[in-house]
């Protein structure tokens, strides 16, 4: 399937909302849906109104004319659209940590639920441990909003909810419209040695763009194992007064505050699964919709120093998950 024209219309469109911040704070959010037949429409989610549904078809001619419609929406999209489909639903999203008690466990794997220093009150799930290229270290995935807060410094520590034993230290985090994820380099030799259910499998090869309607799964440290369907492999959201450009959407999901971080697999927990993306933030109000990074275009090459909150992170290169 080609996503080379429907791929224009979504990043032009991402641009022009990530300027626009929250002049646009009452479109929730926009998925691109595919029909049949290589027919897409534009899905706009408002909060406590409809969502419009709008084709766009797989062929240049229709770029601006997609673009012209959503600025249409922007503007009038209280007032229906002559021929347009619409739907109820109410969207708000927010990111998954938890600030309240979690039933804790006895072994540190991927799915347990993990905390950081000076963020204590925002538990998050351990998505899965890492190998970078390069290191011999063993490293922890999960999101930034997890490991990081505006205090947050590297070398910080991290520690297994379930013990309150340091696990690692904060390293790495890249926050922005694209991506909410982060790493902590594994401190804890002795407990390192109760990992369970690990795999090792390359990211060139099992971490992949997944189609509609394809089956998913997750462990999340709150929710446990939750299965569901891909929604859409290409929206942008506004969650917590930030656009998130490029998502993916997952439905049906069991997402609770307390998974984010958690590492989504296409198919079921099994080995060398296919890994879909990074969960952070679900649909404040109904369990329908949960939003994941997409890792395929991360994970596979190397990502530059830059600033984030002040600090300067180091280049890395994922090479593998454990």
């Amino acid at each position: 399937m080609d996503f080379k024209i429907e791929n224009i219309i979504m990043n032009q469109i991402g641009k022009i909302l990530i300027l626009g911040g929250d002049r646009f704070n009452k479109l929730k959010y926009l998925a691109l849906r595919e029909k049949s037949n290589g027919l897409y429409y534009l899905e706009f989610g408002f909060n406590k109104n409809n969502i419009s549904l709008m084709k766009v078809k797989s062929c240049a001619e229709e770029v601006q004319n997609s673009l012209f419609e959503f600025f249409q929406v922007l503007e009038f999209f209280e007032i229906p659209a002559i021929g347009s489909e619409f739907k109820e639903n109410e969207t708000d999203f927010e990111a998954l940590t938890n600030t309240a008690s979690n039933t804790k466990k006895q072994t540190l794997k991927a799915g347990s639920t993990i905390y950081s220093q000076g963020n204590g009150f925002e538990r998050g799930t351990l998505g899965s441990f890492v190998k970078l290229k390069d290191k011999n270290d063993l490293f922890i995935l999960s999101n930034f909003h997890v490991l990081f807060n505006d205090f947050t410094k590297l070398g910080y520590s991290v520690f297994d909810y379930s013990t309150d034993i340091k696990i690692g230290e904060v390293y790495w985090g890249l926050f922005n419209n694209y991506y909410d994820i982060a790493l902590a380099k594994v401190t804890c030799d002795a407990l390192c040695e109760k990992i369970s259910d690990t795999f090792n499998y390359d990211f060139g090869t099992l971490t992949i763009t997944p189609n509609q309607n394809k089956n998913i799964s997750m462990t999340g440290g709150r929710s446990g194992y939750s299965y569901g369907q891909v929604y859409s492999t290409q929206a942008h959201a506004f969650v917590e007064n930030k656009w998130r450009i490029n998502q993916i959407f997952l439905k049906d999901l069991r997402a609770q505050p307390g998974d984010s971080g958690t590492l989504v697999v296409e198919g079921s927990i099994e080995k060398e699964r296919d890994v879909v993306g990074l969960l952070f933030a679900k649909d404040r109000e109904e369990d329908y919709i949960s939003i994941a990074n997409p890792l395929n275009r991360l994970l596979t090459k190397e990502i530059k120093p830059h600033i984030q909150n002040g600090t300067l992170m180091p280049s890395i290169h994922f090479d593998s998950f454990y």
